[in-house]
């Protein structure tokens, strides 16, 4: 089950890039406390406590009620940080195995988008706060190909292809087109293994965000696929 976090916290991240697609692997710090390791989705819930190295070390039940209690409650002194890919690594908050081909996206250069091109966002939640009003995405949002999305079937195939954290299957799916001809910054992988999932999906990165009337209120429900 999970919690949510402060809204102080959440507008904080959603300020912050994302880890993978939809959800944020992050630090909250307090003066005088010990330093927690958290996974965040949709920037609201409160998924799990990481533990490291490479997931050895026991998450006791009181870690993730104080971690829990710090993320609804905090004080005013209670820092949240995005982790960059390189430090959840070397903490051993992210898996060790790599995928070959591409590498992940965050790894890679750069480049624009194609003219007109479309992308597509999978989510176990029907809102997206990364996802403005006006159909602008905030930078640092994670999406996938028109492509290799409509390979996807299920939420439950979502889960494993994009290597998602949250088990609940990520159903709910976004057209994401920034208006032509404009283009945008973008850089693009391959989807790396975590949480126990092979991954392997195309994954690409709104470098700088995208301009409004990206998100045009397209969207569509997969079966969940674990019935």
């Amino acid at each position: 089950m999970t919690i949510k976090i402060d809204a102080r916290l959440s507008r904080t991240l959603l300020e912050q890039p994302e880890t993978g697609m939809g959800y944020q692997i992050v630090e909250v710090r307090r003066p005088g406390a010990p330093t927690r390791h958290a996974v965040i989705a949709n920037a609201t819930d409160f998924i799990k406590v990481v533990g490291g190295p490479r997931y050895v070390r026991e998450v006791s039940e009181l870690d993730i009620r104080r971690t829990e209690f710090e993320l609804k409650y905090p004080s005013a002194e209670t820092a949240i940080r995005v982790l960059k890919r390189d430090e959840a690594a070397r903490l051993g908050l992210q898996e060790a195995r790599e995928r070959k081909g591409r590498g992940a996206a965050k790894e890679n250069p750069v480049e624009d988008s194609l003219s007109g091109e479309k992308f597509l966002r999978f989510s176990a939640y029907d809102d997206d706060p990364r996802i403005l009003p006006d159909g602008s995405v905030k930078k640092g949002t994670y999406v996938t190909t028109l492509v290799d999305g409509e390979k996807v079937k299920t939420g439950t195939e979502a889960v494993e292809r994009y290597a998602l954290p949250n088990p609940e299957p990520a159903v709910h799916r976004f057209h994401l087109q920034p208006p032509p001809p404009r283009t945008i910054v973008v850089r693009r992988g391959t989807v790396q293994p975590d949480f126990g999932h092979e991954g392997g999906g195309d994954e690409v990165i709104f470098e700088d965000g995208a301009s409004g009337g990206t998100y045009r209120g397209e969207r569509d429900r997969l079966p969940r696929g674990d019935e």
